[in-house]
């Protein structure tokens, strides 16, 4: 795809669902209500058996292209995005999540990203009663965990190509690619701008201690010093600690407690 309005570039959004009738429609309206013209959206869904085909069809005329199909888990989906992808820029923004205002996208590309090959910027967390602003981290520090939402984040297609999620790492492929991607002197870009919106709940969130400790093997994998050990016990112990309070105080202390973290 050519760079044909007013010099904005092709953006690719790939979206991957499986079973995800509830939400998968505020997503792809948040994907297709973008003022960007020059948007590719693609839908890969993994076979799901409930609504969520129907609901995509509903919309398939405004889609570059969809599938449905049996993967090998979320990265997997998204490696075959990025096998699809035509735009000179890939972001993912998985069902459930949506970007942050209508005209996100056309803001960030309106202006000179040359040089860089993966830009990030911060979120916005949904919980049930209230949302927090989540600042991304510089991106030094990502051998201590994710720094920012891979929602809100853009990386150049033909990097990430080249350069695929790790599939048997199936649950912070994320933080491998960018950690690797940053071991490899590659220039990230921090944006300044609430990309995208998240729910809380998530895989990550579920599985708060099992994606720490799968952080911290992933630091010490791609090079790190043992010594980040250390960073993530603390990490696990609050974990825990949380855990604990969640379960012990009332539902508006704990409330308050996320909302101010």
């Amino acid at each position: 795809m050519s760079d044909t309005v007013n010099s904005v570039p092709w953006v690719t959004v790939v979206t991957v669902v499986y079973n995800g009738a509830e939400f998968i429609e505020s997503t792809i309206l948040s994907v297709l209500g973008q003022t960007c013209k020059n948007i590719e959206y693609v839908i890969i869904d993994g076979g799901s058996s409930d609504k969520t085909v129907e609901i995509i069809k509903k919309y398939e005329s405004k889609i570059h292209y969809w599938i449905s199909e049996d993967d090998a888990g979320i990265y997997d989906a998204m490696n075959k995005g990025i096998n699809i992808a035509k735009g000179s820029w890939i972001n993912f923004m998985n069902a459930g999540d949506t970007f942050s205002s209508e005209s996100v996208v056309e803001d960030i590309f309106s202006l000179d990203h040359s040089g860089s090959t993966i830009l990030y910027g911060d979120t916005e967390v949904i919980y049930p009663s209230f949302s927090r602003l989540a600042k991304a981290r510089d991106i030094k520090n990502i051998s201590k965990g994710m720094p920012f939402s891979h929602q809100s984040s853009f990386v150049k297609t033909d990097y990430h190509r080249q350069h695929k999620f790790n599939i048997k790492n199936r649950i912070v492929a994320d933080m491998e690619f960018f950690m690797s991607a940053h071991c490899s002197d590659i220039v990230f870009k921090y944006l300044s701008v609430t990309i995208s919106k998240v729910t809380s709940g998530g895989v990550s969130d579920i599985n708060r201690l099992t994606t720490i400790i799968a952080w911290w093997r992933t630091s010490v994998t791609l090079g790190s010093s043992n010594l980040i050990a250390l960073h993530f016990g603390f990490i696990m112990i609050d974990c825990f600690a949380r855990d604990m309070l969640k379960k012990l105080l009332p539902r508006c202390v704990v409330y308050m407690l996320q909302k101010n973290r």
